[in-house]
């Protein structure tokens, strides 16, 4: 089972206020090994807000095998393009939007 309010608290405790400025985003996450794996965060005005449901309406939309990798990929700043290829990841929505998250959630750059 997903444990939202800690993927959530560490969200927002490693999100990079500084480089959020210009972004204005929604997205929903599912994490497909969990049968509570939806989610989404908003990051607008400098703010990231993260929810426990999916929006209505999303800029994009990311499926990732299990928690492990969307950790990596948020946190850690794993490459989204190997994790697509290898399968450990999906993608749907405006590209240039999903490029503006790279280092939002990295703690130390």
């Amino acid at each position: 089972m997903l444990d939202f309010v800690k993927i959530k608290t560490d969200l927002e405790t490693s999100f990079n206020t500084d480089d959020s400025k210009d972004i204005d985003i929604d997205i929903n996450v599912n994490v497909l090994s969990e049968s509570n794996g939806k989610f989404s965060i908003s990051v607008h005005s400098k703010k990231c807000i993260v929810t426990n449901e999916n929006l209505d309406k999303a800029d994009i939309t990311v499926g990732f095998v299990n928690t492990d990798v969307m950790i990596d990929m948020f946190t850690k700043g794993a490459d989204p393009m190997k994790l697509v290829m290898g399968g450990q990841m999906t993608f749907a929505g405006d590209i240039s939007k999903g490029k503006s998250l790279k280092g939002l959630f990295i703690g130390e750059k």
